[in-house]
Order: C-alpha cells, then structure tokens, then sequence
C-alpha cells in the first residue's frame, strides 16, 4: 500500500514538473516571437487600410519575390565585405592601398543594397493608386519614429561595455 502511495506521489510530481516546464517553454517562445506577431499585425493592418485588389496583392508578392534573393545576396556581399575591410585595417602590417580598396568594395556594397530597396519600393509605388499611395506614405510616417527607437536601442546595446565581448567576437 505504501509503495503505490508512493509511486502516485512520485507519478503525480513527475506530471506536474513536465508540465510546468512545458509551460514555461510556451511563455518563452511566445515572448520571443510577440515582436514579430506585433510587426505581422501592423503588416495585416497597412494592407487591409489600402484596400488592395487581389490583382495588386499579387503583384506586390511578385515584387517581393523576385526581390528577395537578390537583396539576400547582396547582403551577404556587404556582410563579407565588412569582414574583408576589418581584417584589411587589423592586419598584422598595415597597408593603406588595400583598406582603401576594401573600404571601395563595402561601399560598392551598400550602394546595391540601396539600388535594390529603391527599385523595389518604385516598382510598389507603381502599383498603388494615388488614394492608397497617401495612406501609405502617413503609415510610414507613423511607423518611422518606433524603427528610429529600435535602431537607437540597438545601439545602445552595442555600445554597453557589458555587451562588448559578444559584439566582439565577429571581429578578427
């Protein structure tokens, strides 16, 4: 009799430690994707306010589409770019020409990235009607000084000396 009081008891903690931790997991996941659940609903928002037709939704997706990979690559260009001017500047000799040459090719870089995000934004702009251009230029203006907060905290958190041996660690 004591014996399967036992392993109730012990059956029971079982049971309720797993489930606890399985909650803990969930408000863990949760919290790590509520900014991105928050940004998909202003997404689902600025659309439904612009009244797309079906027609301009799948242009809109067409642009994006063909956009995305070569946004990614030149991403990854800028990326490797960087690491090619911060090894050029940390060489054990330092060479002036060749950090001039990699500071060349990282803004070659930046200048695609921003070719790219033009191209796309004018190819958008040329689907919208001038109605729904006007509420997407005031969702935009609405949107700006919340990306200036994150941007700014960003910064911050990489300029905190706490943080400094993480950001650290991608440098040569």
């Amino acid at each position: 009799m004591k014996s399967k009081f036992l392993f109730l008891m012990l059956a029971g903690f079982l049971v309720c430690t797993s489930f606890s931790e399985a909650f803990g997991q969930d408000e863990t996941e949760s919290e790590i994707s509520a900014p991105q659940k928050l940004n998909n609903r202003r997404r689902l928002n600025v659309l439904q306010e612009l009244n797309l037709s079906r027609n301009q939704i799948q242009q809109i997706r067409r642009i994006n589409q063909e956009n995305r990979s070569l946004l990614q690559a030149a991403q990854a260009r800028l990326r490797q770019a960087s690491r090619n001017l911060d090894t050029a500047i940390y060489a054990d000799t330092f060479n002036e020409s060749d950090v001039q040459s990699k500071m060349k090719e990282l803004q070659t870089a930046q200048i695609e990235i921003i070719k790219l995000r033009t191209f796309k934004e004018s190819a958008i702009r040329r689907v919208l009607e001038t109605a729904q251009l006007s509420k997407f230029r005031e969702a935009r203006q609405n949107f700006e000084p919340q990306r200036e907060t994150r941007i700014d905290n960003r910064l911050i958190r990489q300029t905190n000396p706490r943080n400094r041996k993480f950001i650290n660690r991608a440098r040569p």
